[in-house]
């Protein structure tokens, strides 16, 4: 939404491990517009995928209960849920960390 519409953004990431960052200017984005002639379709899958995984995300979050939603992220993602910190899948599932702690210990 910020880079759309070119405002500073309310939210900031953190990387917890080592990672390569891609970013690409507003004027450069508008660039690819006029010189790739499929970068709009490309733009809209990347669109269209974050609808869908965000949409997933709230269902998850308005209609699972914590421990469903841990599951899920196990399911789906297990790399995540072995490599992040307590806190963070806590804060990522919408719960306490002391919830997690209860969560994953009853499913050993």
């Amino acid at each position: 939404d910020s880079f759309v519409h070119e405002k500073p953004s309310r939210v900031a990431v953190q990387c917890i491990t080592d990672a390569k960052l891609l970013s690409i200017s507003k004027a450069k984005y508008n660039e690819m517009y006029e010189l790739v002639t499929d970068w709009a379709v490309f733009c809209n899958s990347l669109y269209e995928d974050y609808i869908s995984r965000n949409n997933k995300r709230m269902h998850a979050l308005q209609h699972l209960s914590a421990g469903e939603r841990y599951r899920q992220l196990m399911e789906q993602q297990p790399e995540l849920v072995q490599h992040t910190p307590i806190k963070y899948l806590a804060s990522y599932l919408g719960i306490r960390p002391q919830s997690l702690s209860r969560i994953r210990k009853s499913l050993l």
